[in-house]
């Protein structure tokens, strides 16, 4: 997988999580933009090449961020910095 897909599917899916109480206060959304997007780059090299064949959880994972897709960039850019 790309490494711009990941950031996009991290990206959408910390949108997302802004309404949710876990980054209600968040200080660094730098850091924690980092760090999911470390996470999904690991799940990535883990299982070699992430498609719907190879995991599950990628799966679930890019078909939410297809259905959320206009929450990229929406208030915190894929580089952490807020819009």
């Amino acid at each position: 997988m790309e490494n711009n897909e990941v950031k996009r599917i991290a990206n959408i899916l910390f949108n997302m999580s802004l309404g949710m109480d876990y980054d209600t206060f968040v200080d660094d959304c730098k850091e924690d933009m980092k760090m999911l997007t470390e996470s999904i780059g690991k799940l990535s090299k883990a299982i070699g090449k992430l498609s719907k064949a190879d995991d599950s959880l990628f799966y679930v994972l890019q078909n939410i961020a297809d259905n959320n897709a206009d929450m990229e960039n929406r208030l915190v850019n894929a580089d952490g910095s807020i819009n």
